[in-house]
């Protein structure tokens, strides 16, 4: 486990929390605003009345099912997160004080299997143990896989199609990343044990 931040170190990761937050709310602002516009603007009676007259009744109740297991899904993965000790391992993380460019320069000595020198080795086990703990992520590409094609279910065009199935090409790639990112991370921890 990587060593609680010290009393120094909580003012840069106040600042690295509080800035998350707002850019969380931020997307989520712009998010709500473009689909309550897009819903305003494509007149919601025409298109519930086409929805619901040319869909067969299995793809609703196909893509109803999906929905109910992407939620089934995303309950677990809260409980896991929570049991695991995953929300407190990421709120004492050391990394909260270091900037991407740092972030990303610990996770390719990660990816690479190099003995972490000096002071930064506290830092990079840290990394490490984040990119083992992603493997639990992977939850959530898989759940937002079978929204896609849950959503993609509902329409007869082509359009819609392709890009379900982009997102399903990217989505892949996410969950590859992440499965390659874990494993690197536990060959570096089990080469470089930690040494206090």
């Amino acid at each position: 486990m990587a060593q609680r931040l010290t009393a120094q170190d909580l003012p840069a990761a106040r600042r690295w929390r509080r800035r998350w937050v707002w850019v969380v709310v931020a997307v989520g602002a712009v998010v709500v605003a473009g689909v309550a516009l897009v819903w305003a603007l494509s007149g919601r009676r025409d298109s519930m009345e086409v929805a619901q007259t040319s869909t067969p009744v299995w793809k609703l109740w196909l893509s109803a099912t999906m929905m109910v297991l992407v939620v089934t899904m995303a309950v677990a993965y809260l409980v896991l997160v929570r049991r695991g000790g995953l929300i407190a391992a990421n709120r004492e993380s050391p990394l909260w004080t270091v900037s991407w460019r740092e972030r990303r320069r610990l996770v390719e000595v990660v990816r690479r299997s190099e003995a972490p020198s000096g002071p930064e080795g506290q830092l990079v086990r840290a990394a490490a143990e984040q990119l083992r703990r992603g493997r639990l992520m992977v939850v959530l590409p898989v759940a937002l896989a079978l929204t896609v094609i849950g959503q993609a279910l509902m329409y007869k065009i082509a359009v819609a199609w392709l890009i379900a199935g982009l997102m399903l090409v990217l989505l892949a790639l996410v969950v590859v990343v992440m499965l390659r990112d874990a494993r690197a991370a536990e060959r570096f921890l089990a080469a470089h044990p930690w040494k206090r």
